[in-house]
């Protein structure tokens, strides 16, 4: 209620003002121009404002997509996802086989790695198991890009790998 009296009162004050101005005292150029001036002074800062607003969304757009892309890890740990399809190279650096699935077991450890043997060593590039504890890092290797290495002889002596289709078990 006060509000809406001191309105009132600035209100007619203002109006007072403008009866006992002569209408010759008014520039109305120099008004409209000074007007002009406070609306392109007030575009700028919009403007300057919703530019640096542009650049804090784009800046947590790009964040978010990085850790979309690339989940913050464990110093020790591997996303399962990277290791699928992870190359297993000879010590010369030739490609022997590839990581094809991991096994996981009740406890949530993962006892075995199943490599995709390339199919010269068996034919149609079939499965063995290794101790996943066994797979070396190749040199160079690093979450994001990893990679194994091992002998052709010790990727010949792995045991084979299938699965039983009758009962789903791994043999």
């Amino acid at each position: 209620m006060v509000r809406l009296r001191m309105s009132g009162l600035v209100l007619a004050i203002g109006l007072a003002i403008l009866w006992a101005v002569p209408a010759a005292a008014i520039d109305l150029d120099e008004l409209r121009d000074g007007a002009d001036a406070l609306l392109d002074d007030a575009e700028r800062g919009l403007d300057d404002a919703g530019r640096a607003a542009g650049r804090v969304l784009d800046d947590v757009e790009r964040g978010i997509d990085a850790m979309v892309d690339r989940p913050v890890t464990p110093a020790t740990g591997w996303l399962a996802g990277d290791l699928l399809g992870a190359p297993v190279s000879d010590p010369a650096g030739e490609r022997i086989a590839q990581v094809a699935d991991l096994v996981v077991d009740r406890e949530g450890g993962v006892p075995l790695a199943l490599l995709r043997i390339d199919g010269r060593f068996r034919p149609g590039g079939a499965l063995a198991a290794i101790a996943f504890a066994d797979l070396a890092l190749a040199e160079g290797a690093t979450p994001e890009a990893p990679a194994f290495t091992m002998t052709r002889e010790d990727l010949e002596a792995l045991p084979a790998w299938r699965i039983d289709e009758d009962t789903d078990a791994a043999e």
